[in-house]
């Protein structure tokens, strides 16, 4: 067995390791969990709670999602909640009454 062949799985290993990322990120999915989570924690609680997807966006650092909401009180709108996917907090936006 040569040197070069020999050494080859060790190499393999360092570069598989090399490149795998740094850091896990807060997946898409549980970024939603997240924020329909916060959203349905917020007092007095929404009646309903459903996501707009032609609103939202996704980078790697965050994951901003629209909802649509309707309150307890009968007004309907809109809220926004950013996942920071590097920490998975939510952080949410003001409640916005449709016009």
């Amino acid at each position: 067995m040569t040197l070069i062949r020999a050494a080859l799985p060790a190499c393999l290993l360092v570069v598989g390791i090399a490149a795998a990322p740094a850091m896990a990120k807060t997946s898409v999915v549980h970024s939603i969990q997240i924020c329909t989570t916060a959203m349905k924690a917020q007092k007095p609680a929404p009646k309903s709670v459903r996501i707009d997807n032609s609103l939202s966006s996704v980078s790697d650092d965050a994951a901003t999602f629209t909802f649509d909401v309707h309150t307890a009180d009968d007004n309907a709108g809109r809220q926004t909640c950013t996942v920071d996917r590097k920490t998975s907090k939510p952080s949410l936006g003001e409640f916005a009454k449709y016009d």
